[in-house]
């Protein structure tokens, strides 16, 4: 990283009171640098964006606004800020900047992906594989083909998101580690499906092992690290190669982990995939109703108000006279109503 970004992070506030216009490189590496800080703060990514677009703005450079509002788009968008997000990407393309309109339609895409929009998505996806392939940029190419893929994989289609992993694997470079572990991920999920062979689920922990090594020395990647562990556990529990007690306290510690990630609606996915679990395979009704009803209580406080009475649902189905019909009754619930967050509970889960 260049001087100009590292003195607007080391004192955001006073370069906004510099009577200084920014190049657009500076503010471009300076919103590189807030992609990289969102999966750890994203209140900080946020304030540090809103920054980036007033110091974009003296720049008078299309670019530098694109950038700019593309990176708030991206900070609101993992604070579940999504109306304010698609607002930003829609200020970040009418910047008028060509160069960047491929990586403005991939993180649209990702935002449709996360509203569940998903033919939308596609739509969003496809126009960024072009624009990077008319750029003659092939690893931008394998980030878009990722966001294709996951949109593919949601509209049905699994030999073409199966196609597009595969594609993006090999434009993406092992040393852009983060995307290259999140294109193993989705392969693993994919492999991992309700319809998959023995073989494919073999080829999923592989695939998983491979993704460990690939980011086990980045501190930064957290949320990967947990949903290849959440996806481990669950397949390791569908071939029975893991005791069902460490399975269940294995997920107990990935809904803990996401909460502490202020990921409120994939710690609730992780909750369903648990409580499933636990109706069905738990012998002690004590045992169960107990850890249930610990995981509900700290999620109760971090959810959103979609989902806090589904949470509270499965609490009060943890405690009743018969608990296992109704655990798996209200884990089902909660789990629809996560559906597209975390990771699919086709994976190893029977509701």
């Amino acid at each position: 990283m260049s001087s100009a970004p590292s003195k607007i992070l080391a004192d955001p506030l006073a370069a906004l009171a510099w009577n200084e216009a920014w190049s657009f490189r500076a503010i471009y590496e300076y919103c590189e640098e807030i992609d990289s800080i969102l999966a750890d703060d994203p209140a900080k990514g946020r304030w540090l964006a809103s920054i980036a677009v007033r110091l974009a703005k003296r720049s008078r450079s299309q670019c530098a606004m694109a950038r700019a509002w593309c990176a708030l788009g991206a900070s609101l968008r993992s604070v579940d800020r999504l109306y304010h997000a698609e607002a930003c990407y829609t200020l970040a393309l009418a910047a008028g900047c060509p160069r960047l309109q491929p990586e403005i339609f991939r993180r649209w895409a990702y935002l449709a992906l996360y509203r569940q929009r998903f033919r939308k998505a596609r739509l969003l996806a496809n126009r960024s594989v072009r624009g990077f392939e008319r750029l003659k940029d092939s690893h931008g190419a394998g980030r878009a083909l990722l966001a294709r893929g996951l949109a593919r994989k949601h509209c049905g289609d699994r030999g073409g998101a199966y196609k597009d992993y595969y594609a993006a694997l090999a434009l993406i470079p092992k040393s852009d580690d983060h995307y290259h572990a999140t294109a193993l991920q989705n392969l693993t999920v994919l492999l991992a499906s309700a319809e998959s062979t023995r073989a494919e689920i073999e080829e999923a922990l592989a695939t998983i092992a491979e993704s460990r090594h690939t980011i086990r020395n980045h501190a930064g990647y957290r949320v990967l690290r947990i949903r290849l562990r959440w996806t481990e556990l669950l397949l390791l529990h569908r071939l029975r190669r893991l005791a069902s007690y460490k399975v269940r306290r294995g997920l107990a510690r990935v809904v803990d982990v996401l909460a502490e990630l202020n990921m409120p609606q994939d710690a609730a996915a992780a909750a369903a995939d648990l409580a499933a679990i636990c109706a069905r395979h738990c012998r002690s009704e004590e045992q169960m109703e107990s850890l249930l009803v610990g995981v509900c209580d700290d999620l109760s406080a971090r959810v959103t108000e979609t989902l806090h009475p589904l949470v509270v649902r499965l609490r009060e189905a943890a405690e009743s006279v018969h608990p296992r019909p109704a655990i798996r009754s209200a884990a089902k619930i909660l789990r629809d109503a996560t559906a597209g967050r975390g990771i699919p509970a086709a994976v190893g889960v029977s509701y």
